[in-house]
Order: structure tokens, then sequence, then C-alpha cells
């Protein structure tokens, strides 16, 4: 680092808002995930899923995983998501147990803007990348779109991500 054999590189972050009759609140921002999820109860979620403005689908799950590419290897990869490189641009839908054949992960642009309805349950928690949690009221509309920062990674060139990724996952 000291003779500057490194270069840095921007990942996408994610941010999270919940939308209500009181305004759009900012929760925070994720490098990896964030996660819809039922909170004590063992009862399944009802959600609504849309991007932009369409609306997608309404499913039965235990929750929902957005993730960024960063994040991909994390939550996601163990909920049977897809593995992106982190250079990509996108961000990942990711069903927690559907109780369907028809929600199946979804790779959608990093300029889109993802929205979560909850149709049926209680006690719902919003997590972000595992740390920050909030609870969210069925009314509220949960939004997730990229962030306007990016994650600065500092990163080597004898560090190929297809290297690290194979010694990791199969080596």
């Amino acid at each position: 680092i000291l003779i500057g054999e490194y270069f840095v590189e921007n990942r996408l972050l994610l941010s999270g808002f919940i939308r209500n009759e009181m305004g759009e609140k900012f929760l925070g921002n994720a490098i990896n995930d964030v996660v819809i999820s039922k909170g004590g109860s063992a009862r399944m979620l009802t959600l609504s899923v849309g991007v932009n403005n369409t609306h997608l689908m309404n499913y039965k799950a235990d929750g929902l995983i957005v993730s960024s590419p960063t994040g991909s290897t994390a939550y996601n990869l163990s909920a049977g998501g897809p593995i992106l490189n982190p250079t990509i641009r996108a961000l990942l839908l990711t069903p927690i147990c559907a109780h369907t054949f028809q929600m199946r992960p979804l790779v959608v642009s990093e300029d889109d803007e993802v929205r979560i309805n909850i149709m049926a349950a209680r006690d719902i928690v919003i997590t972000l990348d595992g740390q920050e949690s909030f609870q969210v009221q069925p009314t509220d509309e949960i939004i997730i779109r990229k962030s306007r920062k990016t994650a600065q990674i500092v990163k080597f060139a004898d560090k190929n991500y297809y290297d690290v990724l194979k010694a990791k996952m199969w080596s």
C-alpha cells in the first residue's frame, strides 16, 4: 500500500427506505443485502413485489433478500441466489423459502427501484447487512434502490476475482 501497488474498486451500495403516510424514511446503506423477514413468529409472509412501476407478483415466503453483487456470495448464495462478479452493476432479488415455484431469483438493473409491500403478516423486520434492523408496519412500503454512495474497496493486482471465488467455493 505504501508504494502504491493497489487500486480502488467502487462497488454498488444499496439504500433501504420505508414509505408510508408520513413520507419516505431513509434506513441506511448496505454493502451486502437488505432482507425483509418475519420477526419472532414462525408464519410465512405474503409479499407483493414490484420493480419500478410494474407489479411482478404476490407470493408466500419466509422473506426476500435484495442483494448487491458484492453480497451475492453472502445470504443470497445460501438462499439459492446467483453469484455475480462484484463489478456487475445489478440488484438481485432472492426469495427465502418461497411457497411457490413461480418466484425465482431475479437480477435487475442497478437503476431499478424494488418495491415490497407486506400483504399478510405481523412482526415484520427489515435488516441491513445483518446489522441494523427496523420494525415494519403492514401498511409500510419497503423501497430498495442503488445508493448514491459507493463502497471503496482496496484491491491488489495479484488477486483475481475468479481465483478467489474458486479457492473459497470449490477447492
